[in-house]
C-alpha cells in the first residue's frame, strides 16, 4: 500500500487562506475592541459627571491602562487599511481617552513606536500626498512574508559572516 504524496502547494494554500480568516477575525475584534474604549471613555464621563458611583472591571481597566505601543498598534489594526498620519493617531488615542500628559512630547513618543512597529514588521510606512509619512499596520500574509524574508536575510548573514570568520582563521595558517 502506496502512501498518497504531500501536495505541498495545497496545503500552503489551505494555510494561507486559515491564515485569512483569522486575521480578519482579529481585526474586526480589534474594530469591536476599539469601539467598546470609545464608549467606556464616553459613559464614565457621563458617569463621573452626574456623580454616579462606577465599579470598574479588571477588564475595563487593563483596557484603559495599556501601553502606548500596544494601543497605537491597535489603532493600526482596527483602522486597516487606512494609512495614518502621527497626528490621526494622536487624535484617536486621545478620544480613546489615553493621557498623553506623561510624556513630554506625545506626537515624539507615539513617532517612536510607529517606528518600532515597522522595524518589527507589524506596520509599514508609506508616503503620503502632503510629504509627511503614514503608517499601515501589517496583517496576514503581508506581515508573515515579511517577517520570512527578513529571517532569510538574517540567515544569509549570519551565514556570511560565519564565513568572514573563517577565512580570517585561516589567515594564519595559509602561509
Amino acid at each position: 500500500m502506496g502512501s498518497k504524496p504531500l501536495n505541498y502547494q495545497e496545503i500552503y494554500e489551505a494555510a494561507r487562506q486559515r491564515l485569512a480568516q483569522i486575521t480578519d477575525q482579529e481585526a474586526e475584534l480589534e474594530r469591536e475592541k476599539l469601539q467598546l474604549r470609545q464608549t467606556i471613555e464616553f459613559l464614565l464621563g457621563l458617569l463621573e459627571r452626574h456623580k454616579v458611583p462606577v465599579e470598574q472591571s479588571i477588564e475595563a481597566v487593563d483596557a484603559l491602562n495599556s501601553s502606548l505601543a500596544k494601543e497605537v498598534g491597535g489603532v493600526l489594526s482596527a483602522l486597516y487599511p487606512k494609512a495614518l498620519k502621527v497626528s490621526e493617531v494622536l487624535a484617536e488615542l486621545k478620544q480613546l481617552g489615553r493621557n498623553l500628559g506623561e510624556y513630554s512630547n506625545a506626537q515624539s513618543a507615539v513617532q517612536m513606536v510607529l517606528k518600532r512597529l515597522v522595524e518589527a514588521d507589524e506596520a509599514e510606512e508609506l508616503p503620503s500626498g502632503d510629504l509627511k509619512k503614514t503608517y499601515r499596520a501589517l496583517r496576514g500574509m503581508e506581515k508573515v512574508l515579511r517577517q520570512s524574508a527578513r529571517n532569510r536575510e538574517g540567515r544569509k548573514l549570519s551565514t556570511l559572516m560565519t564565513e568572514v570568520k573563517l577565512s580570517d582563521l585561516a589567515k594564519p595558517f595559509d602561509k
